[in-house]
């Protein structure tokens, strides 16, 4: 139970992340790459978060 609950948490930082990286490189920093590559970027890590996301759900709902 313990190491589930800390993979959890290390999903959930994980997720916190990329979403920070989307922010920086969508809206901070955009002219750092390119539209398109940018958009690749916050693509991957919203995908990235809600994967996460789904997993630390899912795995609260079948601890409770």
């Amino acid at each position: 139970m313990n190491g589930l609950w800390e993979t959890l948490q290390g999903l959930g930082y994980i997720a916190c992340v990329m979403w920070v990286l989307a922010a920086v490189v969508g809206v901070i920093r955009p002219q750092v790459l390119r539209k398109t590559e940018r958009m690749d970027v916050i693509r991957l890590c919203s995908m990235g978060f809600l994967v996460s996301f789904l997993v630390v759900a899912n795995a609260t709902y079948l601890l409770s």
